[in-house]
């Protein structure tokens, strides 16, 4: 068998490229199957292959994504421009070519033609399961207890409350020297028996 000597300097303007790990030295015999690199060389390839980034490989496929969804909505667009073109062609047969069509077909499929006309009854089911009872809670519930209770109820007891406190209060404002002299004296006296005899009131109590 002939052992040929090879010497090989890979070069390359990037670094750690697949090319610069191979070096063939004059001394390295060619190996015994005939490859093109020895096992070891070829494993190094192998592992260099695997090291590309990932974000390289998936861009062909991101492509073959993004033509395939443009194709799709293509297509999608068509078929509602021909449904839409069926639709006319269908109208202008029923309401202009033959007129009397669509009154025969209503009156030979009555069922059909009352489900369509009331659009399948969803407006009277959704009033029904949901618009009622909604109703019902608001202005039997929410309207009666909450609003005229609470709400009313509440603004009804302030006002109440001032009336009676300005009530009170007008009583005391007469216009009588005598008077305001007399509740001067009066209020000076409390404060003086709380200054005087709270520090001990409270600590008795």
């Amino acid at each position: 068998m002939i052992h040929t000597r090879t010497n090989i300097t890979a070069f390359t303007s990037r670094p750690g490229s697949c090319s610069s790990r191979f070096a063939f030295s004059p001394s390295s015999p060619s190996p015994a199957d005939g490859s093109a690199f020895p096992p070891r060389w070829a494993a190094t390839a192998e592992s260099n292959a695997s090291s590309v980034p990932s974000s390289q490989t998936a861009r062909p496929a991101k492509a073959v994504a993004l033509t395939t969804g443009h194709g799709l909505e293509l297509a999608l667009a068509a078929v509602s421009v021909l449904v839409a073109l069926g639709g006319f062609y269908i109208a202008y047969v029923f309401y202009c070519e033959k007129p009397g069509t669509a009154a025969a077909l209503a009156e030979r499929n009555r069922r059909a033609y009352d489900l369509v006309k009331n659009k399948y009854w969803v407006d009277e089911f959704y009033n029904a399961s949901l618009i009622t009872p909604l109703l019902m809670f608001t202005r039997g519930v929410l309207e009666l207890i909450f609003e005229r209770g609470v709400v009313d109820g509440s603004g009804k007891a302030a006002g109440a409350t001032t009336r009676g406190m300005a009530w009170l209060t007008r009583k005391q404002i007469s216009g009588n020297i005598r008077s305001y002299a007399g509740w001067l004296a009066i209020g000076a006296a409390a404060v003086i028996a709380v200054m005087v005899f709270g520090n001990s009131l409270w600590g008795h109590l």
